[in-house]
C-alpha cells in the first residue's frame, strides 16, 4: 500500500496543455482579419488561414512551420495567448501604421499627377495651337530674325502625355515589387520604429516566460524566434539583456523597459508622420509643379519675347538720322480759320514730315491768311 501511495508522487506530471485554446485564439485572429506569418520552414509556412490550421493541428512537430512552433513552445510555457499573438503579429501592424503615413501623401500626389495631365492635355488641344499660329504668322515677309516656327516644348508635349500613363503604370509596379508603400516607409525611415516596437514585444515576451520560470537566455532566444527580427532587432534585444538573469531583473524592471521601447516607437512615429509627408510633397510635388508651370508658362514667355524683339533689337541696328528732334511746324486748317502747330516728336514722323513752308505758293497764302 505504501509502495501504491508514492508510485503517484513518483511520476508526477504537468497537467496537459489544452491545444484547443491556442489554436481557438489563432483562428480569431485570422477571421478578424489580423494577418500572422508563419515563417518559413516545413510544408505550410507563410500565412496564416483557418484551412492551414486546420491542416497544422494534425501535423507532427517536426513538420510544423517555424514561428507556429515556437509560438506552441512559449504558449505551454507562460499560458498567455495574448503574448503569443503580439509577438506573431507585431511586425504586419507596424508596417500598416507606417503604410498609413504614406497613403494620404501618395494619394494626393496622385490627385496632383491626374489634374497635371488633364491641364497640359486641355493646353495642347486649345492654347498651342494658337502659339504655334502665331509664330507661323511671324515667319511671314517681313520677316522676325531668329523666330522659331514651332516652340521646342509644345513639340514635346504629344510624346510626353503618350507616355505618361506607361511611366505611371511602371512606377506602381516598381513600387509593389520592392515591398510596397510600407516597404518603401521602412526604407524611408520607419526601420528604426519598427526595431523599437519589436524590441518593446520582446521584452513584455521575456517578462511573462521568466515568471513562469523559463531561463533568461531561452526566454531571449524563444522571443527573437517568434517576433521574426531581422538582425539588427535582434542584436538590440541581445544587447538590452546582455549580463542580466532573472533573479536580478525581474518582471518589474523588464516591463519598465518594454515601456521605455514602446515609448520611443511612439515618438518616432510621431516624427515619422509629420516629416515623411513634407518630404514627399516637398521634393516629389515641388518637382511636378514645377515641370508642370515651365511646360504651361515657357512657351508663352518665349512667345513674347520674340513679338518684342523688333522693338528692342532693330532700333539700336538701325539708328534713324534724328533720335527724337521735334520739329516744330505750322498749317492752315481750313475748318476752324487758324494756324495749328503740329510737334512730332519721335524720328519717324519728323522723317516723314513735310515743312509746308517749304512747298511754292504755300508761303504766299500762310501770309495772306495771317494777314
Amino acid at each position: 500500500m505504501k509502495a501504491a501511495e508514492t508510485e503517484p508522487h513518483g511520476h508526477d506530471k504537468d497537467p496537459p496543455i489544452d491545444w484547443s485554446v491556442f489554436d481557438d485564439g489563432l483562428a480569431a485572429a485570422v477571421m478578424v482579419k489580423i494577418p500572422i506569418h508563419l515563417g518559413s520552414g516545413g510544408h505550410h509556412g507563410g500565412r496564416l488561414t483557418l484551412e492551414k490550421l486546420e491542416l497544422l493541428r494534425k501535423l507532427p512537430a517536426s513538420q510544423l512551420p517555424a514561428r507556429y512552433r515556437v509560438a506552441r513552445e512559449i504558449f505551454s510555457r507562460c499560458g498567455n495567448m495574448q503574448i503569443v499573438l503580439d509577438g506573431l503579429t507585431h511586425n504586419d501592424r507596424s508596417e500598416q501604421r507606417l503604410s498609413r503615413i504614406l497613403w494620404g501623401s501618395l494619394i494626393y500626389l496622385v490627385v496632383l499627377a491626374v489634374l497635371g495631365y488633364a491641364g497640359l492635355a486641355f493646353y495642347l488641344m486649345f492654347v498651342a495651337p494658337n502659339v504655334n499660329a502665331l509664330r507661323g504668322d511671324m515667319a511671314l515677309v517681313p520677316e522676325t530674325p531668329d523666330t522659331a516656327r514651332l516652340d521646342p516644348i509644345i513639340s514635346v508635349l504629344p510624346t510626353v502625355l503618350t507616355i505618361a500613363p506607361i511611366a505611371f503604370v511602371l512606377v506602381c509596379l516598381g513600387l509593389w515589387v520592392t515591398g510596397g508603400v510600407s516597404g518603401w516607409a521602412r526604407r524611408l525611415g520607419g526601420s528604426a520604429f519598427i526595431r523599437d516596437q519589436a524590441t518593446s514585444v520582446a521584452m513584455r515576451l521575456i517578462a511573462w516566460m521568466t515568471r513562469s520560470g523559463v531561463p533568461m537566455d531561452d526566454a531571449v532566444r524563444l522571443s527573437c524566434e517568434l517576433i521574426g527580427s531581422e538582425r539588427s532587432t535582434r542584436l538590440q534585444i541581445e544587447n538590452t539583456m546582455r549580463g542580466r538573469h532573472a533573479k536580478s531583473v525581474g518582471e518589474p524592471a523588464l516591463m519598465r523597459l518594454a515601456n521605455h521601447f514602446q515609448t520611443s516607437a511612439s515618438n518616432r512615429i510621431n516624427v515619422l508622420r509629420v516629416v515623411l509627408p513634407l518630404l514627399l510633397t516637398a521634393a516629389i510635388g515641388g518637382t511636378g509643379v514645377l515641370a508642370y508651370s515651365l511646360a504651361i508658362f515657357h512657351p508663352l514667355i518665349s512667345l513674347i519675347e520674340d513679338l518684342s524683339e523688333p522693338t528692342r533689337v532693330l532700333p539700336t541696328q538701325h539708328p534713324p538720322s534724328r533720335m527724337f528732334s521735334p520739329v516744330v511746324s505750322e498749317r492752315f486748317d481750313p475748318l476752324h480759320k487758324n494756324v495749328v502747330k503740329d510737334v512730332a516728336k519721335d524720328s519717324i514722323a519728323a522723317d516723314r514730315f513735310v515743312d509746308p513752308m517749304s512747298q511754292p505758293g504755300q508761303a504766299s497764302s500762310l501770309e495772306e491768311t495771317r494777314a
